[in-house]
């Protein structure tokens, strides 16, 4: 509707919904019409603050200018979103505009328009219901996937470690070689058994070393006389390995198995032994040794 004639301007306001539920949104269009050589006068703030305090703008369009060359005019236009929170018939007031054209002041207004906002209907005569729980929404495959390749990562590298050490293990370790003695193997081992005997280890409470260096000296004396990697060898490898050899010997196939059993013993479980089995487990080092040695015919 226009408000005024003169140059033919104009100011209109149309609104996409007249009727909106409290809180919903309609579109307020501000359409103005006047000569295109017209310098307008078009206080937008002022409509923002003079739209009335019972709408709100929640949302404002670009300011648009279409030139009309059949009636050398113009239209300038703004889109602005509004929404109301209180129930009833809301005004919405008229703007003021104005132009200018050979110095001449033109002013007009636009229309009034009326806005209805509704509440939602309730039966009162309703039980009240309880508040709904809070919904649990699924996962989606992109909040999900980071974790899924997170966890296969973990499980490849884990098994990728599982069968580096594995492969470590398997890997047969370097044997450094002892150069082997010019004596006779049963004259090497009784020299290293005195000199054992000699550095009174167990006398000076290192009982653990005299029992290692002790099963360290038959099992290199075993290795020398029948060929058996004794010293690569566990005690129960290193007992099934020599009894084929033994079955004259019974006696020190029993000593051996002493010496080489409590050498264990000491080393791994941390026992203790006795003075008396320090010194037993000693000669019977020596008599093993001495009974088992290779004849050496001239």
């Amino acid at each position: 509707m226009p408000f005024g004639t003169l140059y033919s301007q104009n100011a209109d306001l149309q609104l996409s919904k007249d009727s909106i539920l409290i809180g919903e949104q309609t579109e307020l269009l501000i359409k103005i019409t006047c000569s295109d050589n017209a310098n307008t006068i078009i206080p937008w703030q002022g409509i923002y603050d003079s739209i009335s305090n019972k709408f709100e703008i929640v949302g404002r369009g670009n300011i648009d200018t279409i030139f009309i060359k059949e009636n050398s005019q113009k239209e300038i236009s703004q889109k602005l979103s509004i929404t109301a929170w209180k129930e009833g018939m809301h005004v919405i007031f008229p703007f003021e505009f104005g132009c200018e054209i050979d110095s001449e002041i033109t002013r007009f207004e636009s229309p009034a328009l009326l806005l209805s906002v509704y509440l939602i209907d309730v039966d009162e005569e309703l039980p009240i219901k309880d508040i709904k729980p809070i919904l649990s929404i699924p996962y989606t495959l992109r909040e999900v996937l980071p974790w899924v390749l997170l966890i296969v990562a973990i499980t490849i590298i884990a098994w990728l470690l599982y069968k580096y050490r594995h492969r470590l293990k398997k890997q047969p370790k370097e044997l450094v070689e002892k150069p082997k003695p010019d004596v006779p193997a049963h004259e090497f081992a009784l020299a290293e058994l005195e000199n054992l005997r000699k550095k009174k280890l167990w006398q000076d409470g290192k009982v653990k070393l005299y029992h290692v260096e002790l099963s360290g000296i038959v099992r290199y004396y075993i290795e020398l006389r029948y060929d058996i990697i004794a010293m690569e060898m566990t005690t129960d490898e290193t007992l099934s390995s020599i009894k084929q050899y033994m079955s004259d010997f019974p006696e020190q196939y029993k000593s051996l198995e002493k010496i080489l059993t409590l050498a264990d013993l000491v080393k791994f479980a941390k026992y203790q032994p006795l003075p008396d089995e320090n010194h037993k487990n000693l000669d019977l080092a020596f008599e093993f040794v001495n009974i088992t040695k290779e004849e050496i015919i001239d």
